[in-house]
């Protein structure tokens, strides 16, 4: 039998009493593909929400091939010690195309979404694209991505693909135009009514996205 497209079969057993029926996709692709993550949210604050209607974390797998590519026995990790943190199941991913994986820590493989068994920190890890070998690191932010922002994704841009923060995200799309600084914490001081003559103190940690930053104004 030669397949073109992704193709379910199924199975039916019957006895005396009954019939069962299983069924199995089976994918037409391209194993080994040159698959990346192309853009994650480590802080996802009322943006893009799972079926539970949570906002979850997540991360973006990209297809740049010219063929469909096998995702199924690739693995997603924020862990440099265990690559195969977390397997994907046999799926595929079209020319072009994209997935988005919430980073969840639900450990859901099964069904309309998929959800890894850890979630994103927002002051920066490890994160990888993991090949079936378990060894090979297809895309890594190694040692660990930068501190992030709320609802400022990170990923690739341009060409040649260079890291940064990019805005506004794009969850299942191509990636938008790179995003400013990171601006985190900003706090004030006194932080109730300050009297005519106190002192206000702002303060703020500012971060490169990866550009340096050049200036900051307060106004």
């Amino acid at each position: 039998m030669n397949l073109t497209t992704n193709t379910t079969f199924t199975l039916t057993a019957t006895n005396a009493q009954a019939s069962t029926s299983a069924q199995v996709t089976v994918g037409v692709g391209v194993a080994g593909a040159a698959l990346r993550i192309n853009e994650f949210l480590a802080i996802n604050d009322g943006g893009l929400e799972d079926q539970d209607g949570d906002d979850s974390d997540w991360i973006e797998i990209f297809n740049p091939g010219a063929a469909p590519a096998l995702l199924g026995g690739w693995y997603l990790t924020d862990d440099p010690t265990n690559l195969t943190k977390w397997q994907f199941p046999f799926i595929s991913i079209q020319t072009l195309g994209y997935l988005v994986v919430f980073a969840s820590n639900k450990d859901i493989t099964i069904g309309p979404e998929l959800h890894t068994n850890f979630k994103l920190s927002g002051d920066g890890e490890y994160l990888a694209l993991v090949m079936p070998d378990g060894v090979t690191v297809a895309t890594g932010f190694d040692p660990t991505y930068p501190p992030q922002q709320a609802n400022v994704s990170y990923g690739f841009h341009g060409s040649p693909l260079i890291e940064r923060a990019l805005f506004p995200p794009t969850p299942g799309a191509a990636n938008n135009s790179p995003a400013g600084p990171i601006i985190r914490n900003l706090t004030e001081n006194p932080a109730s009514i300050p009297g005519d003559n106190d002192p206000i103190v702002i303060s703020a940690e500012i971060l490169p996205s990866p550009s340096p930053v050049t200036s900051a104004t307060l106004h």
